[in-house]
């Protein structure tokens, strides 16, 4: 029998905080033949005292980590939490836009400073910059799928998306 600790209980209504309980201990049931209930048994007559499902680690990445919650999916058939790795690609094109758009807040002020002064060679400068910057979103969506693309397994793409850099926004000014 497989130790209790690969299973968890979920539980929470829609739109609330979902709680991760994970049993330690609990008094086994016996069927009418006096054989004790399985861990699986356990943890599921638990959950349904608490309202929640019972839910078994997903052995190809052990437990998903935290940092992706919004990314887990259960599935019903394995009992299984899996990462969603499109939602964690979407959330990384979500912070380079947002570091992309502070950096040509900066490149304006540059700009400004370069018209002012009437340094043409400056305002060129920035001008390229800028231009490199809008068209970042979809290079780096581009490159994060042909990276993915390569990767047949969760846990090799969860760790290609964990070593996924931008370079262009890692860079000063």
């Amino acid at each position: 029998m497989a130790d209790l600790d690969e299973y968890y209980v979920v539980s929470g209504a829609p739109g609330t905080t979902t709680k991760i309980t994970l049993v330690l201990d609990a008094a086994r049931a016996r069927d009418e033949d006096g054989v004790p209930e399985s861990n699986y048994e356990l943890v599921s007559r638990i959950a349904a005292e608490m309202g929640g499902i019972a839910v078994r680690k997903n052995k190809a990445n052990f437990w998903p980590d935290r940092k992706y919650r919004n990314a887990w999916r259960f599935d019903a058939g394995t009992g299984e939490i899996n990462i969603d790795t499109d939602v964690i690609q979407r959330e990384i094109i979500m912070k380079v836009r947002q570091k992309r758009n502070a950096k040509l807040c900066d490149q304006d002020t540059k700009a400004m400073r370069a018209l002012e002064e009437g340094d043409t060679a400056a305002l060129a400068q920035v001008q390229t910059k800028k231009r490199m910057l809008r068209n970042l979103p979809p290079q780096v969506e581009a490159r994060l799928k042909a990276k993915l693309r390569r990767k047949k397994t969760q846990k090799t793409r969860l760790a290609a998306l964990e070593a996924f850099r931008v370079s262009e926004l890692e860079e000063e000014d």
